[in-house]
């Protein structure tokens, strides 16, 4: 049970720093000025989008 809560977790960094990398990648190819919205952890609950 450990070791698949541990990839289970790895798997979620990996999804979240993708989704991080496609927001930033979408800010700078937009040709005016964005806000990316900041992703925050709520431990133990999950994630949520604030404004940037």
């Amino acid at each position: 049970m450990g070791r698949e809560l541990v990839r289970l977790h790895q798997a979620l960094d990996v999804t979240m720093a993708g989704l991080r990398c496609r927001l930033a990648k979408a800010a700078d190819s937009s040709p005016r000025p964005v806000r990316l919205p900041l992703i925050t952890t709520l431990r133990g609950h999950g994630y949520r989008l604030e404004d940037g």
